[in-house]
């Protein structure tokens, strides 16, 4: 037979030609690969960024409206219907021991009303070492600094010498059984408010009934535990404000569950509501007049050494807050993406800069839960300040 007669074209590639292909193709795929990993890291980083944006803007709009209600519906400092001081009981229904307060300025450990310590209308708690702050907001649905209902003032109608389980008034106005009253002798302004609580009204005789017990847990039994207590006719029975009061905190540096948080009462309260993630830091500080008469801030403090827990006094001159919230992204660079900074005043952060002036408060990152060998250099972050005037400043509480 006679060989077949192939031509070079219908022969196909050589080896060599096949491994050269190869190779060019996957420089190809090589380098779309390389485009496509760093358009998606930069997106990532875009992405990343606007959400840290979002979630610091939105961490501020909460903070904001809570700190412009502080002091909503609690008594003017200045007002005949002030209360400067108390006389409370507590005897708690399920068990524990009673709490007293006599002739004392701070409720904070009596539950159900919304009467902060020494007059405070925002509380800050300074973070333990470089820990986030926490704020906790005083307030009160309703206020009690003038008529109780339409019917006008409720008062004294004879003398109260101590505590009684029948406090003889004028009249009751809208008020009604469960709800906690201050009694107020506007004539002695160094008299206490006391604290009762309403388990009847007798239409007969119009008295309105603080009896002791279950029901009845503010209400002292026999010889009241405190020191002044003597009222006279003509006393006011003002009620008492509930708590409108929400902390204001992050509850931890791992960003899975870092997030501003708030719940209803005092700082350390036990059943938080998440409302913002990414929440890495946020720190506050007073802004603080020279002096009572004063409605200009002339100081920022931290809300440590005597201002850890205000007086009186130093309540009075807190006019304002200040706020640092920063937010960090979800997505970890390769590189380092954010350097410490110092700012214009000489304060220096292991962080992003918040106020440029020198009682600025630090902002300390080297806390905050990274990946391993990732540090916090490693994350984009948005820092968002606010300045917010007390509503305190207008009411003078």
């Amino acid at each position: 037979m006679k060989a077949l007669n192939l031509n070079r074209a219908s022969r196909g590639f050589t080896l060599v030609e096949l491994m050269v292909g190869i190779a060019v193709g996957l420089l190809v795929v090589l380098a779309v690969t390389q485009s496509v990993a760093f358009v998606n890291q930069q997106r990532k980083a875009t992405t990343g960024g606007n959400d840290a944006q979002e979630n610091a803007q939105a961490a501020l709009v909460f903070l904001d409206g809570a700190l412009r209600l502080a002091g909503n519906g609690m008594s003017l400092r200045e007002s005949p219907f002030a209360c400067t001081s108390y006389n409370a009981y507590y005897d708690p229904p399920g068990g524990g021991s009673p709490v007293t307060v006599s002739g004392g300025t701070d409720l904070g450990f009596i539950p159900g009303v919304a009467i902060p310590r020494n007059g405070l209308a925002v509380r800050l708690q300074g973070g333990a070492g470089v820990a986030p702050d926490a704020l906790t907001v005083y307030s009160a649905p309703r206020n009690i600094n003038g008529v109780i209902g339409d019917a006008g003032l409720v008062q004294l109608s004879g003398n109260m010498p101590v505590p009684s389980a029948n406090i003889d008034v004028d009249g009751f106005a809208d008020l009604k059984e469960g709800e906690l009253i201050l009694i107020k002798d506007p004539t002695n302004p160094s008299m206490p408010c006391s604290l009762h609580k309403i388990t009847g009204l007798v239409s007969g005789g119009l008295k309105i009934q603080a009896n002791p017990g279950a029901n009845g847990e503010y209400n002292p039994s026999g010889t009241p535990p405190w020191t002044n207590f003597s009222y006279s006719a003509g006393s006011l029975v003002l009620r008492a404000p509930t708590p409108g009061n929400q902390l204001l905190e992050t509850n931890s540096y791992n960003l899975a569950a870092s997030r501003l948080q708030h719940c209803a009462g005092e700082l350390g309260c036990a059943s938080p509501t998440a409302l913002v993630d990414g929440i890495v830091q946020l720190q506050a500080q007073y802004g603080v007049s020279a002096s009572a008469a004063s409605k200009v801030v002339s100081q920022w403090v931290e809300p440590t050494g005597a201002w850890a827990n205000p007086s009186s006094a130093d309540a009075k001159r807190i006019r304002a807050v200040r706020l640092v919230v920063v937010a960090r992204s979800a997505e970890v660079a390769p590189d380092n993406v954010t350097a410490a900074c110092t700012n214009a005043a000489g304060v220096s952060n292991t962080g992003p800069c918040s106020f440029q002036d020198a009682a600025a408060p630090v902002i300390d990152l080297s806390a905050v839960s990274v990946p391993a060998g990732r540090t916090w250099q490693n994350y984009r972050y948005r820092v968002y300040t606010t300045v917010v005037p007390l509503r305190n400043v207008v009411w003078n509480i």
